[in-house]
């Protein structure tokens, strides 16, 4: 169970990064 949980949590914030990183990129092309 922990480890599912862990794993689960890691994916949400790998997923988060990814957010971030593509709200940058956007933000650098539309400048």
């Amino acid at each position: 169970m922990l480890k599912m949980l862990k794993m689960l949590k890691m994916l949400k914030m790998l997923k988060m990064l990814k957010m971030l990183k593509m709200l940058k990129m956007l933000k650098m092309l539309n400048y």
